[in-house]
């Protein structure tokens, strides 16, 4: 469901948002890396694994790497000195595909004619992901946004 949905990315926006703040970028988060811890009866949490891609956020962020699909127009166009949104890129189209029910082709709908699909999900998580997926990484939003964002926060 959608609110399960709004669940799983706002535990993986708070997860970035610790990464981030001990100075660690995943730059390869897709749902290949996401997986969920489960207890007896349900999912009791949402993690994300493979840190191979990862680094310090003061260290390599020009460097072409991730899973293309997934990757920030920044990093495609192998832009010097990408920043930490390029996880917040990585997790829209995660959010995305969550939403649609299946492995998306944003990177090529999407950038191609630079305009949002709707009708997808409910105007908040279309208004989050929309955001979420900014061509510019100056406009995308943060994830102090994300977790004040009503999609998330309701």
């Amino acid at each position: 469901t959608e609110e399960e949905a709004a669940k799983t990315i706002k535990s993986l926006a708070e997860t970035l948002k610790w990464m981030h703040s001990r100075g660690v970028v995943d730059r390869d988060l897709k749902p290949h890396n996401i997986f969920e811890r489960l207890n007896a009866t349900a999912v009791d949490e949402v993690v994300i694994g493979d840190f191979g891609m990862a680094t310090d956020k003061q260290w390599d962020m020009q460097q072409y790497c991730g899973t293309a699909k997934y990757m920030a127009p920044e990093v495609v166009m192998v832009k010097m000195n990408y920043m930490v949104a390029v996880d917040v890129w990585g997790l829209g189209v995660v959010a995305y595909e969550l939403l649609r029910g299946y492995q998306s082709r944003v990177e090529l709908d999407f950038l191609r004619a630079r305009a949002f699909p709707s009708g997808f999900a409910s105007c908040e998580a279309e208004d989050l992901i929309q955001g979420m997926l900014a061509v510019e990484q100056s406009k995308r939003v943060t994830l102090d946004a994300m977790l004040a964002h009503p999609w998330i926060v309701k």
